[in-house]
């Protein structure tokens, strides 16, 4: 995936995909929205059969350690074709399970991209370590799947948060502008905190935020994406940890 794509600079679109097929290829659990134990029939995730009438037998055929579904049944995104217009303000809204977290995912490259031939050719495959390192290879050969006309940040539904000040958080690396970082901490309703905190906003921050509220990881990580300013950000659900009225504060000042 290219953080820039020359092809989009001088056109409205900002991000483009077009008939994208994705997957997570067996590796690992999908969306964290699609871990719900009414959708599990939702994941992709390929896990290996277990015998229990076997124990320790060393001469189980080999076919019974293999996972029993196929290429095509793994594919989560199919056929997608994705516009945004610069200055789009877009919502993803779906039910659990339903791909919303994948699509941002997709976005972001870090999901396999299969292109028509190699589905056809592979389809019907299992889902066995010779199959993933094939479309593994080939996803390489596809990067330009997914154009992006600027810069990306992503806002996460579970806050990621460093082991360090919350300045530092907020700023993550990038040279401090005094005024553009106090309007971040304003409008992203965090100065009531800092006031309480006794250390403001160079209090150290715990391991994986264990001294924060969820809210307050949940407005750090928000914080962080604004302040960056990029021309792209992506957010999944990052508000949901919030009361109403910080909500709604943060949809009008923020979003």
């Amino acid at each position: 995936m290219n953080e820039n794509d020359e092809s989009l600079r001088n056109t409205e679109s900002d991000l483009k995909i077009e008939k994208g097929n994705f997957t997570w290829s067996g590796l690992k659990q999908d969306d964290d929205d699609e871990k719900d134990s009414k959708d599990k029939s939702k994941s992709t995730f390929v896990s290996l059969p277990l015998d229990d009438s076997t124990t320790g037998d060393s001469s189980q055929d080999e076919e019974n350690k293999q996972p029993s579904v196929t290429l095509s049944e793994c594919i989560l995104l199919k056929s997608l074709n994705l516009e945004i217009i610069k200055g789009e303000f877009v919502c993803i809204i779906g039910e659990v399970g339903s791909g919303k977290s994948s699509l941002i995912n997709s976005i972001l490259g870090e999901m396999v991209h299969l292109d028509e031939k190699t589905i056809d050719e592979l389809g019907s495959s299992l889902m066995n370590d010779e199959t993933r390192d094939l479309i593994c290879q080939r996803n390489m050969l596809h990067r330009d799947i997914i154009k992006l006309g600027g810069s990306i940040s992503f806002v996460q539904q579970t806050p990621w948060i460093q082991n360090q000040t919350i300045r530092d958080n907020i700023l993550f690396g990038l040279p401090m502008n005094e005024e553009e970082y106090n309007k971040t901490i304003d409008i992203c309703q965090l100065e009531s905190d800092l006031e309480i905190l006794r250390g403001g906003d160079l209090t150290e921050i715990g391991e994986k935020g264990i001294n924060l509220s969820g809210g307050q990881k949940a407005r750090i990580s928000l914080a962080r994406a604004v302040y960056a300013n990029r021309d792209i950000i992506l957010m999944d659900d990052p508000i949901s940890a919030l009361d109403s009225n910080v909500k709604h504060k943060i949809f009008e000042e923020v979003f």
